[in-house]
């Protein structure tokens, strides 16, 4: 967490009232409804705490503890929202999101979740379920698109740019480029497409395969690198330079790799972990 400048201490104790929730919630949160509501409810509670103590100006080590407790009390419930058998056991540790509890710093908005790195970092898996997620995007409904995809429910949300980039990471944008066809079973939502994470208007070509699949209430979120490489078509360098018009470059390439022995190709392979994935859900 990044260093504040504070003035001096005014008040360094949390409100009584944010204490009294805290309570609530540890005291009787097994009796207030399902695992996924108890996270829910916690995660109120741990984001005001700090919020609060913020507000009290409380010591920078003091803010530190606090937030570091709230978002392991957060991991714990939220393991306890997947119970036995869901989370994979072959792609390492995971790491809890959000990043931090800070309202005002990077990382405070991605998805609540689990995220798994793999395969030094060419493919990343993320787990969460519906509730959260939608719970998620009402937070943030100042966003045109997920206000947008609240009205279709969870399979709306998973399929928009705004949740994939703020499930699969922390620090850049997934651009989507070309969407995938993929199928599933009655009662599975799924969306694939190919596309790059970027800080910037994209200048190459897609080179990571993006998933989203809801089954039976959890959600995952993939993004894999590719084994079929998607060249730049030479067509698309004027478009390239056109940054006031971004969109432009995106189009092209989608255009070219639609004609392209390519196209089939990452479809093949974006159903292939499509059914991977939903194949070890329960």
């Amino acid at each position: 967490m990044p260093f504040r400048t504070r003035k001096p201490l005014v008040v360094t104790a949390i409100s009584a009232a944010v204490w009294a929730m805290v309570s609530l919630v540890l005291t009787t949160g097994s009796q207030a409804g399902t695992p996924e509501d108890d996270y829910l409810s916690a995660r109120k509670v741990q984001t005001e705490i700090v919020r609060q103590a913020e507000a009290a100006q409380t010591s920078e080590a003091e803010l530190t503890r606090l937030e570091q407790a709230g978002r392991q009390e957060l991991e714990r419930r939220l393991l306890a929202v997947f119970g036995h058998g869901v989370l994979p056991t072959d792609k390492g540790e995971p790491v809890f999101e959000p990043e931090t509890l800070y309202e005002e710093e990077i990382g405070f908005g991605s998805v609540d979740g689990l995220r798994f790195s793999v395969e030094e970092g060419q493919a990343t898996y993320f787990y969460s379920t519906d509730g959260i997620v939608k719970a998620w995007a009402e937070r943030r409904s100042d966003d045109s698109e997920l206000a947008q995809a609240l009205e279709s429910g969870i399979p709306g949300i998973i399929k928009s740019e705004t949740f994939m980039s703020n499930a699969v990471t922390t620090d850049a944008a997934a651009v989507d480029f070309l969407d995938l066809p993929v199928k599933t079973d009655a009662g599975v939502a799924a969306r694939a497409f190919a596309g790059l994470l970027v800080q910037d208007a994209p200048a190459m070509p897609p080179d990571t395969l993006f998933l989203a699949v809801s089954k039976r209430g959890i959600v995952v979120a993939v993004a894999a690198q590719p084994k079929t490489v998607v060249k730049d078509p030479e067509e698309c360098a004027a478009a390239k330079e056109d940054y006031d018009s971004p969109n432009k470059y995106t189009d092209c390439v989608s255009d070219a790799l639609k004609a392209s022995p390519q196209y089939s190709a990452l479809a093949k392979e974006a159903q292939g972990l499509v059914d991977a994935v939903v194949s070890r859900l329960p």
